[in-house]
């Protein structure tokens, strides 16, 4: 599998940035989502030039890339990676 060694780098990168495991759901459900964003992107250019003819017919990759990553890294930063359960059990916690 081609995207196997980038999967086990961002997983890597995704579980040091929630400190849990690479293993752990959440890792794998966030990952799933960028790589989702990029192949959107990809596979459907001609459907988001004419959806969203703001962003043109040929992106800047490095642009996409930088907002992908800036996104993904909002979420993380705003707990909604931490499913919605996990987040209710560590407000009672407190």
């Amino acid at each position: 599998i081609v995207f196997q060694p980038l999967n086990e780098k961002l997983s890597s990168l995704i579980a040091e940035l929630l400190g849990v495991p690479p293993s752990h759901e959440t890792v794998g459900l966030v990952a799933a989502s960028v790589f989702g964003q990029c192949v959107y992107h990809l596979k459907h250019q001609q459907f988001i030039s004419r959806m969203h003819p703001q962003l043109g017919h040929h992106p800047n990759v490095e642009h996409l890339a930088a907002h992908i990553a800036d996104f993904s890294l909002a979420g993380l930063r705003s707990n909604i990676a931490i499913p919605r359960h996990q987040q209710r059990r560590r407000a009672i916690a407190k």
